[in-house]
């Protein structure tokens, strides 16, 4: 079956409907028969794009999506974003919601692409064993968490209850204790792979999650630019992306999607938070 006739979305749950703006006329115009990369061309007024990351009042040029043909053999694909301004994109669902996130996210997709195609550089000047040509196939820690950050990242603004409960896998405290204070936190999904997975939700999808906004705060920031402002620096802090020293593991916590109020039906059945298979301990 044709990928794009694979994918129908519910734009009423609390993951895609964010998205809704730019995406279900996207993804209508996709259905009808235009490649990807024009659907989204003609959609993406809606959104500010931007391959450059940096303060959100400064001008910044705008990405356009094209068929993946157009990233050169002998460039690693986040150098030619970074580059040409210009998102290879495949006629994939992946790919879709990779876009999506652009959309939503410029300046914190616009920061991992740019720290990405940066340790592609360096690794290539450097001689280090796997990159010729430009394509990077040695990774290391930096762009493993960058990758990681990008496919199932979420970045969360909560209460100390709440985060410390998170970080010490007490997830009965978390969902449950601390049910009613989810009301004022966010959770802001980038990763396009968690986003793909959500189209048919299932219990132990898990993100990759770092701390958004300033603690006791949770509301402070009123439109999804403010929150893109900070996730970037958030991103930048947590991987020491403006500092002289390495980074030397990933810097993320894990969240189980399906145990945040209101994102399972399934929540209210007997022993949901009790399934080892899912809600780990520490």
């Amino acid at each position: 079956m044709d990928e794009k006739r694979k994918l129908t979305m519910d734009w009423q749950t609390p993951w895609f409907k964010p998205l809704k703006p730019w995406g279900a006329a996207a993804l209508e115009r996709w259905h009808g028969g235009q490649a990807l990369c024009e659907a989204l061309n003609a959609c993406r007024a809606n959104a500010h794009l931007s391959t450059h990351a940096g303060p959100v009042t400064l001008p910044r040029p705008s990405v356009t999506f094209v068929p993946q043909a157009a990233l050169p053999k002998d460039m690693a694909y986040e150098t030619f974003i970074h580059q040409a301004g210009q998102v290879p994109t495949r006629e994939h669902v992946h790919d879709f919601f990779n876009a999506m996130s652009w959309c939503r996210w410029p300046q914190t997709k616009a920061l991992i692409g740019q720290a990405q195609a940066q340790a592609i550089a360096e690794q290539f000047n450097a001689g280090v064993q796997g990159h010729q040509s430009g394509v990077a196939t040695v990774r290391g820690v930096l762009r493993d968490a960058l990758t990681l950050i990008d496919e199932s990242g979420v970045f969360l603004s909560c209460s100390d209850a709440m985060w410390q409960a998170l970080c010490e896998h007490r997830w009965t405290d978390l969902f449950v204790t601390e049910r009613a204070a989810w009301a004022q936190a966010h959770t802001l999904l980038v990763g396009h792979a968690l986003l793909e997975k959500l189209v048919n939700p299932y219990k132990s999808i898990t993100a990759q999650v770092l701390r958004v906004g300033s603690p006791g705060s949770e509301s402070a920031l009123v439109d999804d630019t403010q929150w893109d402002a900070a996730m970037a620096a958030a991103l930048t802090q947590a991987l020491q992306l403006d500092g002289t020293e390495p980074l030397l593991k990933k810097p993320f916590q894990v969240l189980p999607l399906m145990g945040i109020p209101g994102w399972s039906k399934d929540q209210s059945s007997p022993g949901y938070f009790e399934d080892k298979r899912v809600f780990r301990g520490a």
